[in-house]
């Protein structure tokens, strides 16, 4: 049944009701400003805090650094969402949940690229207290530069992504890792745009689990010769233990997979490679990498061949326990995938099977978890054109992810459940927009 439809007049009703609410109307670029330079202003100063971990050397945008942001046309619900999102993440105080509220809002950020949507974007990333800033930041020069933008119009935002990684390194507790893995996107950056002395000057001294990362972007430059090489001492790499570089070229392989598609000895090379691996690496991982296949072969116009690596995922799929919080949403991404490479009777069992298992386990699942279960089941239901279930799964979705007492926990969810519907086209009506107000409303102590 298609999701009921409603005016913006009736919305606009709705959202008045509260003056805490009004912001979540805006329909234009400069209304997203304002509304998000005083959504970070009076989350703040509600808290009675002062910036956590604020960049010392940071300095506001060149107006002409700004210009160069456009949001694409979306439409109006999916903007709401997008800032009933950040508000949720912007209303966490900054102590003690810095990391939480920094986390959600990096997520905002990265939904906000995907839809498109740069200057709403950058003006996310600049309520982000925290090292994780300078990770939006370079999230966006990285963005940029996979459009293809040229160097001046994206290391504006590179070099400030860079400043803010410095400035956090040099705060009282920092670790090692948060600088790096700054650094290895913005090097990744760097090579989109084909800047060999700036890639290198940002990978040196990356080491851990950022390490593993540098290995996958390597992976879009390499010739033929050294990704034969690369693939033939993958045994050699897994002898190793180390799952960082492991993960790195699993991530690499993928790349090589896409690049090299059409190309029957490099891919026939990586798909033996990878199921000889099956029982050498986490199920996670080995899941994780079938699929990254999977939506290769199918980008291609290789159904079949999609399907297969469908099939060779669901066999360490079921080889394996998994908790219920796990198992619903991998059913999930695998019945979506199913039906949109044409296997449509045997995506619908796979996700009926799916809301059979949540309802018969939900009470085995932790209140925090559950509404992380229900999203992916509900993007697959609006994926293969049921947006009436689709939607009847959100609205338990935010009932199930409203049922702690803390509003941290139901903070994540509100937030990740806006960014799901907004993601995912699901426009909610007049009904659901009202619960969605009211779960707002109630966030407040006990966090």
């Amino acid at each position: 049944m298609p999701i009921a439809r409603f005016s913006w007049t009736v919305r606009l009703l709705l959202v008045l009701a509260s003056a805490s609410w009004s912001a979540v109307a805006c329909s234009s670029d400069e209304a997203v400003e304002t509304d998000s330079a005083a959504t970070m202003k009076t989350s703040s100063s509600s808290a009675g805090q002062a910036p956590a971990s604020g960049d010392p050397d940071r300095t506001e945008p060149a107006v002409e650094d700004r210009l160069a942001l456009t949001d694409e046309t979306l439409e109006e619900y999916r903007r709401d969402l997008l800032t009933l999102a950040y508000r949720t993440a912007s209303a966490l105080p900054l102590q003690p949940h810095v990391k939480t509220r920094s986390r959600a809002q990096q997520s905002v950020v990265e939904a906000c690229l995907e839809l498109g949507q740069l200057r709403r974007a950058e003006t996310v990333a600049a309520g982000i207290e925290h090292w994780r800033q300078g990770m939006a930041l370079a999230l966006l020069g990285t963005e940029l530069a996979r459009q293809g933008r040229p160097v001046e119009v994206v290391e504006p935002w590179l070099e400030r992504a860079s400043r803010n990684a410095e400035a956090q390194a040099r705060q009282p507790n920092s670790q090692a890792w948060r600088r790096e893995r700054v650094r290895a996107r913005i090097a990744q950056a760097y090579r989109l745009l084909g800047e060999a002395e700036k890639v290198a000057t940002f990978e040196a001294g990356i080491q851990g689990s950022e390490s593993g990362r540098l290995l996958a972007g390597r992976a879009e430059v390499m010739e033929r010769e050294q990704v034969l090489a690369t693939i033939d001492s993958f045994e050699s790499l897994l002898a190793a233990g180390d799952l960082d570089q492991v993960r790195g070229a699993l991530k690499g392989f993928e790349r090589f997979y896409g690049r090299f598609y059409e190309e029957d000895v490099i891919r026939e090379a990586l798909e033996v490679t990878i199921q000889a691996s099956w029982k050498k690496v986490p199920r996670e991982v080995a899941i994780d990498t079938l699929m990254g296949f999977a939506e290769i072969a199918l980008a291609h116009g290789d159904s079949d061949r999609a399907l297969s690596h469908v099939g060779e995922a669901q066999q360490v799929f079921d080889a394996a326990v998994w908790l219920p919080e796990h198992r619903v949403p991998r059913m999930a991404e695998m019945a979506e995938f199913r039906h949109r490479a044409g296997d449509v009777e045997t995506a619908r069992q796979g996700l009926e099977a799916a809301r059979a298992i949540y309802d018969a386990e939900r009470a085995k699942i932790v209140d925090i978890d559950r509404a992380g279960a229900l999203r992916p089941l509900a993007e697959a239901y609006q994926s293969i054109g049921e947006p009436g279930v689709a939607a009847t799964l959100y609205r338990r979705a935010i009932e199930d992810g409203n049922r702690n007492p803390n509003s941290r926990p139901r903070a994540e969810d509100l937030c990740a459940t806006c960014l799901s519907m907004a993601l995912h086209e699901l426009e909610p009506d007049a009904t659901l927009w009202a619960r969605l107000k009211q779960v707002f409303d109630a966030l407040a102590e006990p966090w």
